[in-house]
């Protein structure tokens, strides 16, 4: 007899619930269709609009397929321009989106094993990748290209303007009592306050910038990065401290 009732009282509460879901499913349904057909006029009007696009797409996606990265220039501008711009001036269609902005390679100044290990490697913290995909034929293809169109292997330029005995004594003073946290005394970088940041600081003794880029830098920092600006400092003592930057990169290796 408990079966029985059991039984009953089953057939009794799904008697209840199943209308009950139903009715529920209904009034779903009467929410959802609509905006499902609202959602597939929109999807159908969004690709009525691409398809004037669709063949030159192919086309371009083809090409691309085709291309083959075995020089300099071609690895350039597929793989670095978005970002750092076809003159390397840092201002690629991708730059503004970036939190550090990519690099003006025109006034890099590096050692190539260095300017290889970054692309190798990407630099922790930035936009910058790693390049692994491509064999060391094909990075020492992309540095010849660099240095051809930017010059970026070598020493930096002289100082475009005189700066004062006083003034690069104060600077060497500067360097040691506030740079050297971070950059080292040596330029290396290799310091507990540089470990904490991310991108970490450069090592001065392999990669430099022209005197120019080194003083906007220097006044003006370099945003997304623990490097601040000086600007408080004279004009004469950045000028000095950029003279004193340029005396740690100590060449090519």
């Amino acid at each position: 007899m408990r079966e029985i009732r059991v039984g009953q009282m089953a057939s009794a509460l799904l008697l209840v619930l199943l209308p009950m879901l139903l009715t529920r499913q209904s009034i779903q349904d009467r929410g959802i269709l609509p905006l499902n057909a609202q959602l597939e006029a929109n999807a159908f009007r969004y690709h009525a609009s691409l398809q004037p696009y669709a063949a030159q797409t192919l086309v371009h996606y083809q090409t691309t397929l085709e291309t083959v990265y075995d020089r300099g220039a071609t690895i350039y501008t597929q793989s670095c321009a978005f970002c750092h711009g076809l003159r390397g001036d840092g201002k690629g269609v991708e730059a503004a989106n970036l939190t550090v902005p990519p690099e003006v390679l025109s006034a890099v100044r590096a050692h190539p094993p260095y300017l290889r290990a970054r692309l190798q490697q990407g630099i922790a913290g930035t936009g910058m990748p790693y390049f692994t995909i491509y064999t060391r034929d094909r990075l020492n293809e992309l540095l010849g290209y660099l240095e051809r169109s930017f010059h970026v292997i070598g020493r930096p330029e002289p100082l475009p303007v005189s700066v004062s005995a006083s003034a690069l004594a104060q600077a060497r003073q500067t360097f040691t009592t506030t740079c050297a946290l971070c950059h080292g005394v040596s330029g290396t970088g290799e310091t507990p306050a540089a470990r904490k940041f991310t991108p970490p600081p450069p090592d001065l003794t392999r990669y430099t910038l022209t005197p120019q880029r080194a003083f906007e830098v220097l006044t003006a920092g370099y945003p997304g990065t623990a490097m601040p600006a000086f600007s408080a400092v004279s004009e004469e003592v950045r000028w000095g401290l950029v003279n004193q930057v340029n005396a740690l990169y100590k060449g090519e290796s």
